[in-house]
């Protein structure tokens, strides 16, 4: 989800035909925004866990700190994501410009 709100907001920024021009980077930027995103939330579950304030808050939500292979877990699936991301991506433009100039 942050990798395609990533390209949403690149895409907006730089203008309509866009993605005709970046294709690289658009991959780039939707990586590196989910695993920037990412880290910061491990980092946060992290920082609550070691409060004493925040770890019984944050237990009760289910969210406690599960230490460093549950950190490495999510921030791999955070990287299928943001992979997963750019390749629908890719895949919807290239459909609908196909779909649209046979008309």
């Amino acid at each position: 989800m942050t990798g395609l709100v990533a390209i949403q907001i690149y895409l907006h920024l730089r203008g309509r035909d866009g993605w005709q021009r970046a294709g690289g980077e658009i991959a780039l930027i939707s990586i590196v925004v989910a695993i920037l995103v990412g880290g910061l939330w491990e980092w946060l579950e992290f920082t609550a866990d070691k409060l004493s304030i925040m770890r019984v808050e944050f237990k009760t939500l289910g969210m406690a700190y599960q230490g460093w292979r549950g950190s490495l877990h999510d921030l791999l699936f955070d990287l299928i994501g943001a992979v997963t991301a750019t390749i629908l991506f890719f895949i919807t433009f290239i459909w609908s410009r196909t779909k649209f100039n046979h008309k």
